[in-house]
């Protein structure tokens, strides 16, 4: 890697958004973490918890916050969502346009689909059980 290259890296904080969970660092989380350090980037975790309770807004506005936080030591913020989180850095995206941001969708759900299985919408948010999150169906919904 050429030193231009590097400070440009320097220049740009990344936020990664996990995937359905209690925020806590997975094993994927992990080697998501591994892969990119390998290219010289650190990301910051945004350790969402998809079954807290809090609403989709809520859990939008904490996005937009931590990526406000990280405007101010970067000049830009790459905000990377896997999964679940894909959707919540669309619309972390969409409330940011404004600023030096760009969103990455590593893979995620963006529309409920027409799935009639264990696929469906509202199964993957649990809404049948006693730990729903709300707040993935909510994000999925609006995007």
């Amino acid at each position: 890697m050429n030193q231009e290259a590097a400070d440009n890296r320097q220049k740009i904080g990344y936020l990664y958004i996990n995937g359905l969970g209690n925020g806590a660092t997975t094993a994927k989380d992990r080697v998501v973490r591994w892969w990119w350090k390998r290219k010289g980037v650190d990301m910051q975790h945004a350790h969402v918890n998809w079954y807290d309770g809090k609403s989709f807004v809520d859990k939008r506005a904490a996005i937009e916050k931590k990526v406000h936080e990280m405007l101010g030591g970067f000049g830009g913020v790459a905000v990377i969502g896997a999964s679940a989180g894909g959707s919540l850095a669309l619309h972390a995206f969409s409330g940011l346009k404004n600023e030096n941001v760009c969103a990455v969708i590593a893979h995620g759900r963006l529309r409920a689909g027409n799935y009639h299985n264990r696929n469906s919408l509202h199964h993957r948010a649990h809404l049948d059980t006693p730990k729903p999150s709300q707040s993935f169906y909510d994000s999925v919904t609006r995007a």
